[in-house]
């Protein structure tokens, strides 16, 4: 799902359907990948989220992974999630 979209945004849109459906997973995609916002969407429940500018095999292995594992973050997303951003 997208961070930036009409009528409501990926963060609001992100919580009502954890709300409503917990187990879905969620792959935010967005071209703003400023940590902040990143940890802020995944302490709302995105269970992944990958840059618009990713290749198509990251999308592919974002979809695989989140759908085995729960979760998928790239190497620099993880980098700064073990840095405690």
């Amino acid at each position: 799902m997208d961070y930036r979209m009409p009528i409501m945004d990926g963060r609001e849109a992100l919580q009502i359907i954890k709300a409503k459906y917990p187990e879905v997973k969620v792959i935010m995609i967005s071209v703003h990948d400023e940590p902040d916002l990143i940890m802020d969407l995944i302490a709302k429940g995105a269970n992944s989220f990958i840059s618009k500018g990713s290749t198509s095999d990251t999308l592919f292995n974002a979809i695989t992974r989140t759908h085995i594992d729960g979760h998928y973050f790239d190497s620099n997303l993880s980098r700064l999630m073990m840095n405690g951003v």
